[in-house]
């Protein structure tokens, strides 16, 4: 794995997603060599545009876009490509739902929601959904420790892939459960690369089931069955 060019992004000047947002990614996902059938768009804001712009580009791409804030309204959902579709997911519960249900994107492109909780827990979860030798695209970086959306009570995702990135990341002193969640995210990601507010993790060629991950796994047998669940 390799990792190129920390960010070093101006956390006091946030900057909006909007259509640019198709520029900043064209070139990564014109060159990842894969065609191009399905891309997933995480995003909140000004959504019309957004999609719009990345189904002008990709011709041969449906758009898929996940929102959290709200449902669209009639007008908004009237000037949507018809190639994107517009699903309303308020949880990560029913954005995996809808993933389950789709085939597997090339691309992922989160822009969803500033706050550092949010970015771990997608990247843990949605990096799987990738296409083998696709891309997962993180935008928005520029929150990292930023007081309104950063509370700094955990790692965030810009120290994770980090350390997924460094020779070595399992370190013998963490717990068996980290270990076996560092193990795993590393084996799915072939490089990482940032780019000012930016992270590009491509995947490896690894494929996986799309199943509750291995260090899941113990916290919820042990609160359905105890701590002798496994003897």
């Amino acid at each position: 794995m390799t990792i190129d060019q920390l960010p070093t992004a101006d956390a006091e000047q946030l900057q909006p997603v909007d259509a640019l947002l198709m520029r900043r990614h064209e070139a990564t996902l014109a060159t990842l060599g894969l065609p191009l059938s399905d891309i997933v768009l995480l995003i909140r804001d000004d959504v019309p545009a957004v999609a719009n712009a990345f189904a002008q580009r990709f011709t041969n791409a449906r758009i898929h876009v996940l929102g959290a804030r709200r449902p669209l309204t009639a007008p908004e959902s009237a000037q949507l490509h018809r190639r994107v579709t517009y699903r309303y997911a308020a949880s990560e519960r029913d954005r995996l739902n809808y993933l389950r249900k789709i085939p597997r994107p090339q691309a992922i492109v989160e822009a969803g929601n500033r706050k550092r909780v949010h970015k771990l827990s997608c990247f843990k979860e949605f990096l799987f959904f990738v296409q083998p030798s696709g891309a997962y695209i993180v935008d928005e970086l520029d929150s990292t420790h930023h007081p309104k959306y950063d509370d700094e009570q955990g790692q965030n995702l810009v120290d994770l892939l980090t350390e997924l990135a460094r020779a070595d990341a399992v370190h013998p002193m963490r717990s068996q459960d980290a270990s076996r969640m560092i193990h795993e995210l590393s084996g799915a990601i072939e490089s990482i690369t940032f780019s000012g507010r930016t992270a590009i993790i491509r995947r490896s060629g690894q494929s996986y089931f799309l199943k509750l991950r291995d260090w899941e796994a113990d916290p919820v047998l042990t609160s359905h069955f105890g701590d002798r669940w496994g003897e």
